[in-house]
């Protein structure tokens, strides 16, 4: 099995795929709050996402489903900009003289970016989880972090510089299996979708294969994430 690649007679700098991961925060980071509250309710109370959300917006006030945004934009302009801006340069290295590629080593650099991406992205999990879970801890247990960078140097005058790295062991086993499901059946159902079902390289496709490659990611997200969740707590 192999994926061939598309050419474009556009190109893109590395980074265009981190800022497009900071605009989908901007839309889906009250449900980080949701999962990250959900994640870390130690209660035995069988409380769900829609009213976990409402009990957030009438304690705190709405602008609580945005606490930690900028640690979440932060996470994402380190995070998804690493891994994306990694596997495309790997991806442009190991193509064969034919534009294939083959599934094993698409599988590869996915890891190795997703890892790299793990690391880097760390401190705005920590950031992120944080911030997002600060509401709804008792007054004296509450970090107060304004924003992202206020957040860091507190973290760093705190718990030293190694404490932005708390959890990386199990953050960057996440962001690898991730990635590797992410962003290899990504570019698998795209290449179904093109040379199989003849669809044409547009926004359709690349949103059907997106979706398809969802559908993996979450089986194995789900396993990972509440540990990496509790660890940077």
């Amino acid at each position: 099995m192999v994926t061939t690649p598309q050419t474009s007679s556009s190109t893109y700098p590395f980074w265009i795929g981190g800022a497009a991961a900071m605009w989908g925060t901007v839309c889906t980071h009250p449900f980080d709050v949701v999962k990250v509250r959900l994640q870390t309710n130690e209660t035995r109370a069988s409380v769900g996402a829609i009213q976990t959300l409402a009990n957030t917006i009438k304690s705190e006030g709405p602008l609580a489903i945005y606490n930690g945004l900028s640690g979440s934009l932060f996470r994402q302009a380190t995070y998804s900009t690493t891994r994306f801006g990694v596997y495309d340069i790997l991806k442009r290295k190991v193509v064969n003289e034919n534009d294939t590629i083959p599934v094993w080593k698409s599988l590869l650099i996915s890891m190795i970016s997703g890892c790299l991406g793990g690391m880097v992205g760390n401190p705005g999990d920590v950031l992120t989880i944080r911030m997002a879970n600060d509401g709804k801890l008792p007054f004296e247990l509450r970090r107060n972090y304004r924003h992202c960078f206020d957040g860091l140097y507190k973290i760093i005058r705190d718990e030293g510089v190694l404490g932005l790295f708390r959890g990386v062991g199990p953050n960057t086993v996440r962001a690898v299996f991730m990635n590797s499901s992410q962003l290899a059946s990504y570019d698998q159902f795209k290449q179904a979708l093109l040379l199989k079902l003849h669809f044409r390289d547009d926004i359709y496709t690349h949103f059907s294969s997106s979706l398809l490659a969802v559908i993996i990611l979450c089986h194995v997200d789900l396993d990972c994430i509440l540990t990496t969740c509790r660890s940077h707590l």
